[in-house]
């Protein structure tokens, strides 16, 4: 059997300016875009969804495992980026924040965690996940940053250009155990 690791960013958010971006809830918009996106990924064989623990990350993964009856476990290492006390920022001074964060990878920029942090988190995950689930397929919802980080390493392209292209939602696919791309929302050469 072929398996596939299926990385997803999570849907659009309620933002909330009062509020850590951690918080953020799916937005109405959001719960329709995940049932939309669902279909992207009926095709593939399913039989557990693991997502990060942060309300718009957990909200869009419980749709997809409603939609297809399968079981969802939360992974706190999944979580975005630790941007703490950093929480909402406008637009412009975000994709300079984020630009020196993937730029500088060793340096804290965003907050409490490095990129290079992160990456090793996310790996570490996924890993574990390749070696101890064996039931087929892996599917993981997590979010833009952490996700931007680790395929930048994985498929040897600027995280920024990543970044860029992810959409709420987005899907990436890469093979077992290699973790070559197979398809997804951004373009790799």
């Amino acid at each position: 059997m072929v398996r596939r690791l299926i990385l997803i960013r999570h849907a659009m958010p309620r933002i909330d300016p009062n509020r850590h971006p951690s918080t953020w809830h799916l937005s109405s918009e959001g719960a329709t875009q995940t049932l939309e996106f669902c279909e992207r990924i009926s095709h593939y064989e399913l039989n557990k969804i693991y997502t990060s623990p942060e309300p718009k990350a957990l909200e869009t993964a419980a749709i997809m495992a409603e939609k297809y009856n399968v079981p969802l476990e939360k992974i706190d290492q999944l979580r975005d980026v630790d941007r703490n006390p950093q929480g909402y920022v406008r637009k412009s001074d975000y994709d300079i924040s984020i630009r020196n964060f993937f730029t500088n990878p060793a340096s804290m920029i965003l907050g409490d965690e490095t990129a290079d942090d992160c990456y090793y988190r996310l790996k570490s995950v996924v890993d574990y996940l390749m070696s101890n689930d064996n039931c087929g397929n892996i599917v993981a919802v997590s979010h833009g940053l952490i996700l931007s980080v680790f395929l930048s390493r994985v498929l040897k392209i600027g995280a920024f250009k990543i970044f860029n292209q992810l959409v709420l939602p987005s899907l990436i696919v890469l093979s077992i155990p290699d973790l070559k791309f197979v398809k997804g929302d951004v373009k790799i050469k």
